[in-house]
């Protein structure tokens, strides 16, 4: 291992959209790496925070806090310095000392097969979360995005704490302005509602991937209640979390959503591997040709991609997947960069074989 001479990059994975477009997915920089405080620079106090930044990096990798109660994670834990790439010291916010370490990817996907845990790749979709909230006398009212001191309550810390919670999963958010624009279009007693035409005006200016509505509320005993709506492409679901910390709360809505996400993209690297046939179509030049075979080949759910035919304009491949065909389509429509022609007449099951390949149609590179 070696350490560290230039500052880590602090990434942050809240991305603001200032204008509308067409959603697409974020590659997550810096996935395997993660920051413990320590106590100390002694050897002691750098084993402790290898060990922390290790048990946040497999939780971002694998989407959940469960697969922590592993056997083999926990003897990976014990032994977090035969993962650790790299280290360095910085300063925090409160002068506290903290341990910057950079873990090898390599390892821990073996790591992972050996315990047979999928693996969430870097490419994840982007979350529209916003918060409304209900109390008296105020009533139902959108949650600032911002601290504020005309802010009288302690819902103005809130987006504070979801996007350190998103940053933990390495969940890309994208979390509402508030200014002038959204205030217009953002219906506070709709969104409490549950309105999905008021859920969609409002996450129309940030063309997410997925939208995940949060409405906060307090017991009088001063217990925290969240309500959450999530939608991602045809599926939505409806949770709830709740804690006396607010904190915790808004915590385990992230972990919910952090779990579908990974549960829906995630590859096992022990998965029995399959072959897939594909006609591809929508090539027009040598360039569409080389970007759409390169795009397949570098798919974490595609093992090896072959060009078995070209005809025309059209280009057959078997695709060796180590993961569900279902993956494979769900990255597809996340990247938006191909999609499956739907043949009329024809089940959909009965595609793939080498008789009758999946099309699919290549859309270009997306700008």
């Amino acid at each position: 291992m070696k350490m560290l001479l230039q500052p880590v990059r602090c990434v942050a994975l809240c991305v603001i959209m200032l204008c509308s477009g067409l959603a697409q997915a974020v590659v997550v920089d810096d996935l395997f790496v993660a920051t413990a405080a320590v106590e100390n620079r002694s050897s002691e106090a750098r084993d402790a925070g290898v060990a922390l930044a290790l048990q946040d990096v497999i939780v971002r990798v694998s989407g959940s806090e469960e697969y922590l109660q592993r056997p083999e994670i926990q003897r990976a834990l014990k032994n977090s310095n035969v993962y650790l790439q790299e280290y360095q010291y910085v300063t925090g916010e409160n002068d506290e000392t903290l341990l910057s370490a950079r873990f090898s990817q390599s390892a821990i996907e073996r790591m992972f097969a050996s315990a047979v845990i999928p693996v969430w790749p870097e490419n994840r979709p982007r979350v529209f979360v916003a918060l409304v909230s209900r109390s008296f006398p105020e009533g139902v009212q959108l949650v600032l995005n911002t601290p504020s001191d005309t802010d009288n309550s302690v819902h103005s810390l809130a987006y504070s704490a979801i996007i350190e919670s998103a940053d933990n999963r390495a969940i890309p958010i994208t979390t509402p302005l508030l200014d002038l624009e959204d205030q217009l279009s953002m219906d506070a007693d709709g969104l409490w509602g549950l309105q999905e035409n008021a859920i969609d005006a409002a996450a129309a200016r940030y063309s997410p991937d997925a939208i995940l509505i949060g409405k906060l509320s307090q017991t009088s005993s001063g217990r925290w209640l969240i309500g959450w709506w999530f939608r991602h492409n045809a599926q939505f679901d409806i949770f709830e979390s709740d804690s006396a910390d607010l904190n915790t709360a808004l915590d385990q809505g992230l972990a919910t959503t952090a779990k579908f996400l990974a549960k829906t993209y995630a590859i096992t690297s022990s998965s029995q591997t399959s072959g897939l046939n594909v006609r591809l179509s929508g090539i027009e030049e040598f360039l569409d040709y080389y970007h759409a075979v390169d795009y397949l080949s570098q798919l974490a759910v595609v093992e090896s991609a072959q060009v078995t035919r070209i005809n025309g304009l059209d280009i057959d491949l078997t695709l060796v997947l180590n993961g569900e065909l279902s993956a494979f389509e769900d990255t597809l429509a996340l990247d938006k960069k191909m999609e499956r022609v739907q043949v009329l007449g024809t089940p959909g099951d009965q595609f793939g074989g080498s008789a009758s390949p999946l099309p699919l149609r290549w859309l270009g590179q997306q700008p």
